[in-house]
């Protein structure tokens, strides 16, 4: 299974985020709740070197108790951790607090916030992330308007822009940057199912197949609920789940064989839309699951 690629665009995107970090006083990293670590930028503390908090987007989705042990390990190394739901609002408040908290505790604390000849100006935060992670959904929020661009696919933020909130903060949206690096076939799998890559890059069945056991390991009652059985190994009985998930969707052919590439879609579908309930992708170190 190949990589997150690394296109042009995406080039652009780095280079915008290292020109653009000199105008805010902080910088909100937007991850999804269910992988948190998976979903991180790996390279953003070389490129942006201004304080930042996390914001857990999507957290209605995924498993509340671990969501509460990710905010723990990240705070324990010094970066405070705000989950929110982009739909309701919930938690954005406390992220637009924990923002000027770590702004005017940095070491030129509240000059930042004044502007010439000694005016109060907002408080500027630049947002960032990988695509499709939440960002344009949470700068929406923040906003309480439309102007920033959402949507499923990843990649839809293609130009920068400000948007200014009844906070008094302005947000700087980016576009999402995949970085190198994340080729292991456990990140690339969770990133596949989180719609972070592109459906082109991945074999829907591999992750489909990998899907399965991270149930199995994470939330059994879920591969009961869509009526399927299958054990963590070996790696083929996964896949006679995902034969036995689509004879029970009707994703079979006249001649009575399984179409699997369906049955995996609509599986992946499953998990990235949230459909089969909160689930978490992966758990802090030392509370990790095999899957």
């Amino acid at each position: 299974m190949r990589g997150p690629s690394y296109p042009g665009h995406m080039a652009s995107a780095v280079r915008a985020m290292r020109e653009n970090a000199r105008l805010v006083d902080v910088v909100i990293e937007v991850v999804d709740a269910r992988a948190p670590s998976a979903s991180r930028n790996p390279g953003l503390f070389r490129l942006v070197k201004k304080p930042t908090v996390i914001a857990m987007a999507k957290a209605d989705l995924a498993d509340r108790g671990t969501t509460d042990s990710w905010r723990t390990e990240f705070e324990s190394r010094g970066t405070l951790v705000f989950p929110v739901n982009c739909r309701t609002g919930e938690g954005v408040s406390d992220l637009l607090r924990g923002c000027r908290q770590v702004a005017e505790a940095s070491p030129r604390g509240p000059g930042r916030l004044v502007a010439g000849g000694g005016r109060k100006r907002p408080l500027r935060a630049m947002v960032v992330g990988l695509p499709n992670v939440g960002k344009s959904s949470l700068v929406n929020k923040i906003a309480s308007s439309a102007a920033a661009r959402t949507g499923a696919r990843p990649g839809v933020t293609r130009g920068k822009q400000w948007v200014r909130t009844g906070e008094g903060v302005e947000v700087l949206d980016l576009p999402g940057v995949v970085m190198p690096g994340r080729s292991d076939p456990r990140s690339v799998v969770v990133l596949a199912l989180l719609g972070i890559v592109e459906e082109s890059s991945y074999d829907p069945v591999e992750v489909a197949a990998r899907a399965l056991r991270i149930l199995r390991a994470r939330s059994p009652s879920v591969l009961k609920a869509i009526g399927v059985g299958v054990a963590t190994e070996p790696t083929e009985e996964a896949y006679d789940g995902i034969r036995e998930l689509g004879k029970r969707l009707g994703f079979v052919s006249k001649g009575g064989e399984v179409d699997i590439v369906r049955a995996s879609s609509w599986l992946i579908r499953q998990v990235r839309d949230g459909k089969i309930g909160r689930l978490s992708l992966e758990s802090p170190p030392g509370e990790e699951r095999d899957a």
